[in-house]
C-alpha cells in the first residue's frame, strides 16, 4: 500500500493518493504532503524543475519506444502516443519547424485518434493555444500552465476559450543548438497533472525527439535519391534495350545485357553465317529522287525487313544505306543458325510485296533486293574503345 500510494503521488494522481490516507492513515509519510506542496504552486507560468523523483524505468522505455522507429510517419505516431503516455496527456500534438515556421505535423489524442501527418501552419488554424506555443519557440523555454481556464497569461486565448483545457505543457526541441519544434500536451480533465517529474522526462526525451526526427529525414531523402536513382537506371535500361531491340530479338538483348563480357573489347573465333541484303539498282533510284524521298523509301523498307529478322533471332551488325548486314551465329550461337538465315531470307523476299505497296501509297517506286548468305569462321567482338565501341565481326 505504501508502495502503491507513493507511486500515485509521484504521478501526480492526488485524489487517488488522499482517498488511500483516509482509508488507511498509516500510509501516509510524516511531514508536509505533496499535496500540500504541490497546492502552492501558481495555476500561471512556470517553468518546471527537475523533482528527483524520476522514474529512470519511464526515461528508457519511452526512448527506446522513440528510437526504434525510422520511416517518419511511424515515428510520428510512436512520438505522439509516447508523450501522451509519458506525460499523462490526453492530447499530445507536436510542431515542427520548416525554414523557420512551425507547422503542426502529427496529432494524437487519449481516445485513440492520431492525424499524421498534418502540416497545417501554426498560423493557419492550428488547433492548440498558440499564445504558449509562440512564446516557448520564441524563448526557448519549456512553460507548463496548473490551470488554463484560471491563468491570468492564456485564459483569454481562444482555444482556450473554446476547448477549456485544463493543464498545459509546452516544451522546446532543440537539435544541433537550433529549435527544431515543439511539443505541445493537454490534460483536460484536471489541473496541475504535469508534475515537476513527469516535466522532467518530457525535456529529457526532447533531444531524443530532434535526433530520432533527424534520422527519420535522413532515411527518407536517402530513400528518395535511391528512389530516383533506381527510376533513372530503369529508365535508362528500357532506352538501351529500345535502342538493342532494334537490331536485334529480345532474346538476344537479354543475353547481351546480362553477360559480364558483353562490353570487353576484343573478340574471339567462332563459325557464323553473314548475310548481306541491299536494294537493286539503289544509285539509280536516288538519281531520280529527292533526298527526302531516299530516306522515306529506306525507312518504309527497313521497317519491314528489321521485324523479320528479329523473328528469326538475327542481329542486324550494321546498316550502310539500303546495304544491311545480319549475323546469325552472335552474339548468341544456335545449332540452327544457316538454316534461320536462310528461312529469314526467304521471309525477307516476301516481305517486299507489302514494301512496295506503301511505296505505291507514297508515290515511290517498286523495290526488289539481292540477299547474299555465308557461313564461315570470322573474329567476333567489341572493336574500338571503352568510349566509343562497336560489336563487329
Amino acid at each position: 500500500l505504501r508502495d502503491a500510494h507513493d507511486v500515485y503521488r509521484r504521478w501526480g494522481a492526488v485524489a487517488k493518493a488522499d482517498a488511500l490516507e483516509a482509508e488507511f492513515p498509516d500510509i501516509a509519510p510524516s511531514g508536509p504532503s505533496h499535496h500540500s506542496t504541490t497546492a502552492t504552486i501558481s495555476s500561471t507560468w512556470h517553468t518546471p524543475m527537475g523533482g528527483g523523483g524520476l522514474d529512470l524505468a519511464s526515461v528508457l522505455k519511452a526512448s527506446q519506444a522513440i528510437s526504434t522507429e525510422v520511416g517518419l510517419p511511424n515515428l510520428l505516431r510512436r512520438l505522439v502516443a509516447t508523450l501522451m503516455e509519458s506525460a499523462g496527456a490526453d492530447r499530445a500534438v507536436l510542431l515542427l519547424d520548416r525554414a523557420g515556421e512551425l507547422y503542426v505535423e502529427a496529432e494524437g489524442r487519449a481516445d485513440g485518434a492520431q492525424f499524421v501527418p498534418l502540416g497545417v501552419p501554426l498560423d493557419g488554424g492550428a488547433n492548440l493555444a498558440t499564445t504558449v506555443v509562440q512564446y516557448v519557440a520564441r524563448t526557448g523555454t519549456p512553460v507548463v500552465i496548473d490551470d488554463a481556464l484560471t491563468s491570468a497569461e492564456v485564459s483569454r486565448d481562444p482555444h482556450v476559450l473554446d476547448q477549456k483545457p485544463r493543464s498545459l505543457l509546452c516544451q522546446p526541441i532543440f537539435g544541433a543548438g537550433h529549435l527544431r519544434g515543439v511539443v505541445y500536451l493537454e490534460n483536460s480533465l484536471a489541473p496541475g497533472v504535469f508534475t515537476a517529474q513527469r516535466s522532467e522526462l518530457i525535456g529529457l526525451l526532447s533531444g531524443q525527439i530532434a535526433t530520432s526526427i533527424d534520422h527519420a529525414r535522413f532515411y527518407a531523402n536517402l530513400e528518395e535519391r535511391v528512389a530516383e536513382r533506381t527510376a533513372r537506371l530503369e529508365a535508362q535500361n528500357r532506352f538501351i534495350r529500345r535502342v538493342f531491340g532494334r537490331y536485334m530479338s529480345d532474346d538476344i538483348v537479354d543475353a547481351v545485357l546480362e553477360s559480364e563480357q558483353a562490353m570487353a573489347l576484343g573478340g574471339e573465333r567462332r563459325t557464323v553465317t553473314v548475310m548481306f541484303a541491299d536494294i537493286r539498282g539503289f544509285t539509280a533510284h536516288c538519281e531520280r529522287l529527292t533526298a527526302e524521298q531516299v530516306v522515306q523509301m529506306l525507312n518504309v523498307y527497313l521497317s519491314s525487313i528489321m521485324g523479320v529478322v528479329r523473328r528469326w533471332q538475327g542481329t542486324v551488325e550494321n546498316i550502310i544505306a539500303d546495304g544491311v548486314l545480319i549475323l546469325f551465329g552472335a552474339p548468341v550461337w544456335r545449332e540452327d543458325d544457316p538454316d534461320r538465315a536462310v528461312a529469314c531470307a526467304i521471309d525477307m523476299q516476301r516481305a517486299m510485296d507489302g514494301v512496295n505497296a506503301q511505296n505505291a501509297d507514297l508515290g515511290l517506286p517498286g523495290l526488289s533486293i539481292g540477299i547474299g548468305i555465308h557461313t564461315g569462321d570470322v573474329v567476333v567482338g567489341n572493336i574500338g574503345t571503352m568510349e566509343r565501341a562497336k560489336y563487329s565481326v
